[in-house]
């Protein structure tokens, strides 16, 4: 049963596992000055921050010196509910955005945390929302929509978040478990605020369930749920299928749980509804899986130490996620699987990290790369409690680092380094080199001095050398980014980078455009009110 589902993620703090470095210090104006590197760092080399921030500069010596000061600005507002049902037409810019950039950003998330006197108790727990940023020339407009979802209708009629409590089973033991794990007696799970995805040219609103909305153009409505025409029904959906522009399909995994819990990996043409299965894989002890790898040939599941017991999920009263535990002594397992067979080609051990984006993955010679954001707990899950946020005990997030596992399939020995010292998540790369070798990430980062906070740059990492340009300006916090590329691009990083900002100067929000190459601002556009962190989303030039 799926009583709470998604994660987002951001934050500040060291990898404790055996991981090597790539780069350890930060070039800025010619002068090298040392960065808090995580103790277990080697092979350290120089990489070189260029010069980009917006207004005030705040050098690299200052944010490794400054004390951390007290939250005293309108961060908080981005877990607090915004306005729902508006449509700005027309928004006040600063810049000029390019000609070429016409198209919607996309986005889902967390629009409303109130119903009735219940409040959310997970960041995630609040009522879904869509959000449209519309470019067309010199205009900028916004809008957005509450999704009309089950979960939001039964919340409502019952003055509390549907779902967050377990519902209680009647009978023996043995009748209690068998409806707990009953695809049958699932309660529904909609609370698309997760990811989005464009299948048959539909926009689809997705939550961490089976359960999944079109969107409307025109409307930004929920107007009929996703129906598959197979037999597959997975409690738990992966959040990120990825595109296989090669072969024309998606590749989804999905986990069953039970007495033996199972992996479903499968694929999904792009014109059809019907998803095949790849692979099945037996688990005592499902991880939380939010995100995994795929190459033109293989998908790499990624099995953290943050693993559940079915039978607690049936059994013990307590949200979904809160099922799961933390186990240090424990490997990290990955598992390459063949995406033709579905037959295992290895499984590797190596130390115990948690994660929740994959970056890219792809097969080099004999190899297989994969790039991730990795935390050195789960810890990041407690952070995102509403109560720690709000608390007066400012939450201290944990910090995720571009970490890189080389997989070799001739003598199934994995290799772990960590690439770049500076703070990463919410990734996103060109989509035209996934599954391939690729040079440039980009991410929300965190400066040392703000720990409170999920983010407060946005960073882009050359994951060749562990260069890194950031973007920042004081008191401004961004969420995920986005690259649009541009039109005949020559090169992988031609092209611009959106997103979200919260300004807690003033508590509004902003969309702000960065040229993708050296990240220096090329124009915003102001939102008359705050827009909620959001969780993920995608440029679509025709939505």
């Amino acid at each position: 049963m799926i009583y709470w589902l998604g994660l987002y993620p951001a934050g500040i703090s060291a990898l404790s596992s055996s991981s090597n470095y790539i780069g350890s210090e930060v070039c800025k104006e010619r002068e090298l000055v040392s960065l808090p590197l995580p103790s277990n760092s080697i092979d350290v080399q120089a990489i070189e921050v260029k010069d980009i921030v917006k207004q005030e500069i705040i050098p690299v010596r200052e944010i490794t010196e400054r004390e951390v000061k007290p939250l005293q600005d309108q961060y908080l507002k981005g877990f607090s509910s915004g306005k729902v049902n508006v449509h700005y037409p027309c928004l006040s810019i600063q810049g000029t955005f390019p000609d070429w950039l016409t198209g919607s950003l996309v986005q889902v998330g967390p629009l409303r945390f109130e119903v009735a006197q219940a409040s959310a108790h997970y960041w995630l727990d609040g009522f879904a929302g869509i959000h449209r940023f519309t470019l067309n020339g010199s205009s900028v407009s916004y809008a957005n929509t509450l999704l009309d979802t089950t979960y939001y209708k039964e919340s409502c009629a019952k003055g509390t978040f549907s779902g967050l409590e377990p519902q209680k089973s009647k009978g023996s033991f043995f009748s209690r478990v068998a409806s707990a794990l009953s695809s049958a007696e699932r309660p529904v799970y909609d609370n698309v605020n997760t990811n989005v995805m464009c299948h048959c040219g539909q926009l689809c609103a997705m939550a961490e369930s089976s359960h999944s909305w079109v969107i409307q153009k025109d409307t930004l409505k929920n107007t009929q749920q996703v129906t598959y025409s197979d037999a597959l029904d997975p409690q738990f959906i992966c959040a990120h299928p990825h595109f296989d522009n090669t072969r024309g399909q998606w590749i989804g995994c999905g986990i069953k749980f039970g007495h033996t819990s199972e992996y479903i990996f499968y694929s999904l043409n792009s014109h059809s509804f019907e998803r095949t299965v790849i692979a099945r894989i037996a688990s005592s002890y499902p991880t939380y899986l939010h995100s995994f790898g795929l190459t033109p040939d293989y998908i790499v599941l990624l099995e953290y130490p943050f693993t559940v017991n079915t039978y607690d999920l049936a059994l013990n009263g307590k949200p979904f996620i809160q099922n799961f535990n933390w186990n240090a002594k424990q490997p990290t397992l990955i598992t390459v699987i063949d995406r033709i067979s579905g037959k295992k080609i290895a499984t590797y051990k190596m130390p115990a990290v948690f994660a929740l984006h994959q970056v890219n993955a792809y097969q080099m010679n004999q190899k297989i790369i994969i790039d991730i954001a990795a935390y050195s707990d789960a810890s990041i899950i407690k952070a995102l409690e509403l109560g720690q946020m709000h608390g007066s005990q400012r939450t201290h997030f944990p910090c995720a680092y571009l970490t890189r596992y080389t997989l070799d399939l001739s003598n199934k020995k994995g290799q772990s380094a960590t690439i770049c010292p500076v703070a990463l998540e919410m990734p996103d790369i060109n989509q035209k080199y996934a599954h391939r070798s690729y040079k440039y990430v980009y991410g929300i980062g965190r400066t040392v001095q703000r720990p409170d906070v999920l983010a407060d740059q946005l960073v882009k990492i050359d994951v060749t050398n562990g260069n890194v340009c950031i973007w920042h300006e004081p008191l401004s916090y961004p969420t995920q980014p986005t690259f649009v590329p541009s039109p005949n691009a020559c090169s992988e990083d031609e092209g611009v980078i959106l997103s979200t900002v919260l300004d807690g100067k003033t508590g509004m929000s902003y969309l702000v455009c960065l040229n993708a190459q050296d990240m220096k601002e090329i124009a915003r556009a102001y939102v008359p009110g705050h827009i909620p962190f959001i969780m993920h989303g995608g440029f679509y030039s025709n939505f």
